[in-house]
């Protein structure tokens, strides 16, 4: 599961985060992602970064070519500090996946969640090798 954070640093900067999305858009780990997360991403390139629209559509695109997307069927309140946090945990659960991997520190501080590994993107590529 990938958190916006990566999707978003990965798009802008060189460095894990983008390690981690190639990793993904190279189908060596499966890339996993919800409607949610896409929706938070579309609204922070357009409205934060003001992303070109025709961009944000193609990187959008891009994602759900390559990732699996999952919507939740339960909601949780997992995250105390940060509850738009749990959309994360919802989808990561949904999807039965091993790793979240987040630059979010509220979710970080979790560190496990339903044996669901919350790693930043440098201890998820360490994990991988």
């Amino acid at each position: 599961m990938i958190d916006t954070n990566v999707f978003l640093s990965g798009l802008f900067w060189d460095g894990k985060p983008k390690q981690v999305l190639e990793l993904a858009f190279t189908k060596k780990v499966v890339g996993v992602t919800s409607p949610a997360i896409l929706l938070e991403l579309e609204n922070k390139l357009l409205q934060k970064f003001r992303y070109p629209e025709d961009q944000v559509k193609k990187y959008i695109e891009l994602i759900l070519s390559h990732f699996m997307v999952v919507e939740a069927k339960f909601k949780l309140s997992a995250v105390p500090d940060d509850h738009t946090d749990n959309k994360i945990i919802e989808a990561a659960l949904e999807a039965k996946a091993n790793y979240i991997v987040t630059g979010d520190n509220h979710l970080l501080k979790l560190k496990v969640f339903n044996n669901v590994k919350i790693l930043d993107p440098g201890n998820f590529l360490r994990s991988t090798q």
